[in-house]
């Protein structure tokens, strides 16, 4: 969504279907950022630069 950032979409999301299931794609993030998502409910992250692979591997993890 233009103009907002990850987070701020992963809160709308978050109030529109508590239980949708989340993979964040980074190449830059910090810590705090981390634990935020993940308190949030993330379910897992893929640091960029990433491969099909795993991508691949990740949306399964995250969808079992």
């Amino acid at each position: 969504m233009p103009g907002m950032f990850g987070l701020e979409v992963l809160q709308i999301l978050r109030e529109i279907n508590p239980r949708v299931r989340v993979l964040l794609a980074s190449g830059l993030i910090d810590e705090e950022d981390v634990i935020r998502a993940q308190s949030l409910g993330v379910r897992g992250f893929l640091y960029k630069p990433y491969s099909a692979d795993e991508l691949s591997r990740k949306i399964r993890e995250i969808l079992l």
